[in-house]
């Protein structure tokens, strides 16, 4: 038995991406690259057809 697959048998209906970026610590200093890049791959998906999760990279979340 042989079995194929190509990468439409892959292919999502809907995707969607959580991007995180933070970028203010309590205990160390404040980083530029984490926001930066966040953005970045943010648009970046967009641009590649996934919906962003609140429509846009979330940076410096406080939840623990």
């Amino acid at each position: 038995m042989v079995l194929g697959f190509s990468a439409l048998d892959c292919r999502a209906d809907k995707r969607i991406a959580l991007v995180v970026g933070n970028s203010n610590y309590q205990n160390v200093a404040s980083l530029t690259n984490p926001r930066n890049d966040a953005v970045l791959i943010a648009e970046t998906l967009r641009k590649a057809g996934f919906t962003l999760v609140n429509n846009r990279a979330q940076l410096d979340l406080d939840k623990t």
